[in-house]
């Protein structure tokens, strides 16, 4: 099923990105702590933006190949 491997290559791709970028550090400091995040310099309202942006890709995606 080409949906099964497309949601494995999501999952290691966000995998890499959170542990390996400071995109996923900085959500993971959001997640830990909004304020203290704030505090430290990090956009967070830009940051939640881009996730739950990120996140409406990925579901678009998963519609669209629920479709086919």
């Amino acid at each position: 099923a080409p949906g099964v491997w497309l949601a494995i290559v999501l999952a290691v791709l966000m995998a890499v990105v959170m542990r390996q970028t400071i995109f996923g550090r900085y959500i993971f400091a959001i997640g830990s702590n909004e304020a203290t995040a704030r505090l430290c310099g990090i956009r967070v309202q830009w940051m939640k933006l881009g996730v739950y942006s990120l996140a409406g890709i990925f579901f678009g995606l998963a519609g669209l190949r629920a479709k086919f």
